[in-house]
């Protein structure tokens, strides 16, 4: 039996139940009321993953220390808690560490005259993806400004990071501009040649299909990359029926790899090619297919832009190209809570029951782990490596405190 915590039960019966000790021994006289059968509405239990029924799942209940009312309850009346529990907790860290830097920002915004939208909790008075500029910042507040010039105030208290996106300022677009420009005499590296990169690193090597099956392009225009970017994105469901989202998304994508029947087609745009973005394409192509049906795609452009940067050493510059993405992946394995090797197996195979139980090692069992790559992909990835340590530190917090009222 390998009991985990994090759930909840409703109103239940407890069927086959035995009172039992910590290694799951059957106490013979159990001490008075430890036999009751009857569970309450929302008391927490924990499950036992290694038991495999249809219908039931084996259960126990501490009553007192070393002592557990252990049974079966239908898998219907359980509700897992551990996503709350953790976006609870990241969100707490992470709302902290904003409201003691926003005021802060925000002059710096209104100094810059910062645009930006909000792509969810949008503020009354402004539409979800409806660009705004920030004219004026202030100690409890921030004041923005639409196109038509209706001001709207936005108090911090009501106001999250994560919900909004920054557009690109006229500099930084002209920089980027000038960057691709002056890059577009150089040449595009073969697939063989990406492949050959990427073979530097043993552990990848082992993964790596066939170059001859992975067609390379450098879209003729920006303007006709992008379009492409489009199509793809939205295709997707954080993109789908949002095609002004896909479109700003589109203007920071440098590269991307589809795939066609059993064929990989990856398009770059013009001046991005021959600074190593063929690299880290190519091993988009390398991936599991399991892979992608749990991870986010913070979780996956950190692993494969670590493994890029590794693999391509000082051949090329990768600062500045997922640069977040592969700080949290790095952090994960400073921490402890997984390991390179741990990572590698997780992309080229897919195997999240290993990589599951190793955070799980290293966190304990109320690490809600999917939830953890959900809260990094929405702009919380400092604060879930914080939730990490923490939860190391302290595997035993209180979890009923912290869903309290949610």
């Amino acid at each position: 039996m390998t009991f985990q915590r994090g759930f909840a039960v409703d109103s239940v019966l407890l069927t086959e139940m035995k009172v039992a000790d910590q290694r799951g021994v059957e106490i013979a006289e159990p001490p008075s009321g430890a036999d009751e059968v009857f569970v309450d509405s929302g008391c927490l239990v924990e499950v036992d993953d290694s038991f495999r029924d249809r219908y039931y799942a084996m259960v126990r209940i501490i009553f007192s220390p070393n002592v557990y009312r252990v049974g079966k309850v239908p898998h219907e009346s359980l509700t897992d808690v551990r996503a709350a529990y953790a976006r609870k907790r990241i969100i707490a860290i992470d709302r902290q560490n904003e409201l003691d830097v926003l005021s802060e920002a925000a002059n710096g915004w209104a100094e810059r005259k910062v645009r930006m939208s909000w792509t969810d909790n949008c503020p009354s008075g402004l539409a979800l993806d409806q660009k705004v500029t920030v004219v004026e910042g202030g100690p409890s507040s921030f004041t923005v400004s639409t196109d038509g010039g209706h001001r709207v105030v936005v108090a911090y208290a009501d106001f999250s990071l994560s919900d909004i996106t920054f557009e690109r300022s006229e500099a930084e677009i002209e920089e980027r501009d000038t960057r691709l420009e002056s890059r577009r005499s150089l040449e595009l590296m073969s697939a063989v040649d990406a492949f050959k990169i990427l073979s530097r690193v043993a552990v990848v090597a082992r993964h790596l299909g066939d170059p001859a099956m992975v067609d390379l392009k450098v879209a003729e225009t920006s303007a006709a990359f992008e379009s492409a970017c489009v199509r793809y994105l939205s295709r997707s469901p954080q993109f789908r029926n949002r095609p002004q989202v896909a479109a700003v998304t589109a203007q920071l994508v440098n590269g991307f790899t589809d795939r066609v029947g059993d064929r990989f087609a990856i398009w770059l745009r013009p001046g991005a090619q021959g600074v190593g973005t063929e690299v880290h394409e190519a091993l988009h192509t390398a991936g599991a297919a399991g892979f992608d049906q749990r991870a986010t795609n913070f979780l996956s452009e950190g692993i494969v832009e670590y493994l890029t940067r590794k693999a391509v050493g000082t051949d090329f510059d990768r600062s500045g190209r997922y640069d977040f993405e592969v700080e949290f992946v790095d952090d994960l394995i400073q921490l402890g809570a997984t390991t390179e090797a741990d990572l590698v197996a997780l992309y080229f195979t897919a195997d999240w029951t290993a990589f599951d139980a190793r955070l799980r090692a290293y966190a304990g069992d109320l690490v809600g782990i999917d939830e953890l790559w959900a809260q990094a992909e929405g702009g919380h990835h400092g604060a879930a490596i914080e939730y990490l340590r923490q939860l190391a530190t302290d595997k035993e917090a209180p979890i009923t405190d912290h869903l309290a009222g949610s």
